[in-house]
């Protein structure tokens, strides 16, 4: 899910317009603020880790980039 996160620019679309969604129904008032928490910090967690491949990615081979990286999971 990643993989294809990263690479079809229509499932980043897809990921954001759902985000959004979600995060429009955290804002109304009668939604407890924990779960808001909770939520925020679920999606900087995964933010992070499409930061940390992108990263890894940008690092080449020679620096022990995207091939030392390399996992199925």
């Amino acid at each position: 899910m990643r993989l294809r996160y990263m690479i079809n620019m229509n499932t980043q679309a897809a990921f954001r317009r759902v985000d959004a969604k979600i995060k429009e129904l955290l804002s109304h008032r009668m939604c407890p603020s924990i779960i808001r928490t909770v939520y925020l910090k679920v999606t900087g967690l995964l933010g992070g880790m499409v930061d940390m491949q992108s990263q890894a990615g940008a690092g080449g081979a020679s620096s022990g980039g995207w091939l030392s990286k390399c996992s199925i999971f």
